[in-house]
């Protein structure tokens, strides 16, 4: 996800994130704070986050099942 997404908030961060200069910013296994996503807006970095189970179908219509083997990916509507 990118590190000023508040869909970050609540979630685990997965590895620990480090600026171009090797210092630590926020350790792996941490859970995103507001002060947390503040700490992640200063990285141009993308974050790793644990998997998790949501709610939320981005599942496409039956198109998708018919055209899957092609690309792999949800076509456009």
């Amino acid at each position: 996800m990118k590190n000023k997404n508040k869909e970050l908030l609540g979630k685990t961060i997965r590895e620990d994130v480090v600026d171009s200069k090797k210092k630590m910013i926020v350790a792996g296994g941490t859970v995103v704070t507001p002060e947390v996503l503040a700490k992640l807006s200063g990285t141009s970095k993308n974050i790793q986050i644990v998997p998790y189970v949501s709610d939320e179908s981005n599942i496409c219509p039956r198109t998708w099942m018919r055209n899957s083997h092609r690309s792999g990916q949800c076509p456009s509507r």
